[in-house]
């Protein structure tokens, strides 16, 4: 138990960072690009009391909290966040449980970025581009943000530069949390042009806007990658800066 435990935090340790819309069929082997989310769906699938998976498996980012023990995985399959105990390796249930948008095409899957605020309550981006918050020891859906709107108030983009054709409801996708300032960022990283919300967690069961920022630069093309942003990903909060 204690080697798989390892196993679990050292896998969703680098999936953190390498396992953004990892979508596998579950009857087939492992991908070679997608080395990470595999092994991870393979080995909480063998867990006891894990909901059963068919078809297309769907994960997105997983966050361990040191100081709770706990692994949390925005997991489309469940439509909800998965929680595990790092200590023995063992499922605890999923929380939001059909709440989020679920395994779905052209950036509407949600959960996407999760990140614990507290420790019982877990904030995940969702398809719909909203932030939800969910309780990880009742497995309760506690709060849904409003539609969050892009706060690009400059010149017109060409719909050729946009990601997915042109502008839409796209996910609320990375996220970052400053517990010093408590502060929360959620990135929408396939709007045009990608933006970022900051959220007050004064009152973690009920966040509140007090901020954005557009990334129009973030729009940058290349000649292997039409149609595709230059991004606006993974954000981290730096205490020492």
């Amino acid at each position: 138990m204690r080697s798989s435990a390892r196993i679990l935090s050292a896998l969703c340790a680098a999936a953190l960072f390498g396992c953004s819309q990892a979508a596998l069929p579950g009857a087939t082997g492992p991908s070679p690009q997608l080395p990470v989310p595999y092994a991870l769906g393979a080995l909480i699938q063998g867990m006891p009391g894990v909901p059963p998976k068919t078809g297309t498996w769907s994960f997105d980012i997983s966050y361990v909290d040191a100081n709770t023990h706990m692994l949390y995985l925005a997991d489309r399959t469940t439509n909800g966040v998965d929680v595990f105990s790092t200590v023995g390796s063992q499922y605890v249930l999923t929380a939001g449980a059909g709440r989020f948008t679920g395994n779905l095409p052209n950036g509407a899957g949600g959960p996407n970025g999760v990140a614990p605020v507290t420790s019982t309550l877990v904030y995940a981006g969702d398809g719909n581009s909203t932030l939800k918050v969910v309780d990880r020891t009742s497995g309760a859906l506690v709060f849904s943000s409003p539609v969050l709107t892009n706060p690009y108030t400059g010149p017109a983009i060409p719909t050729a530069q946009c990601p997915n054709g042109g502008p839409g409801l796209f996910r609320t996708d990375e996220v970052a949390y400053d517990s010093t300032d408590q502060i929360f960022l959620a990135i929408n990283d396939l709007s045009c042009p990608p933006f970022g919300t900051f959220f007050s967690t004064t009152n973690p069961s009920a966040p509140t806007v007090v901020g954005q920022v557009s990334f129009p630069t973030a729009l940058t093309l290349t000649t292997t990658t039409p149609n595709t942003p230059g991004g606006v990903e993974q954000p981290v909060w730096d205490p020492k800066q």
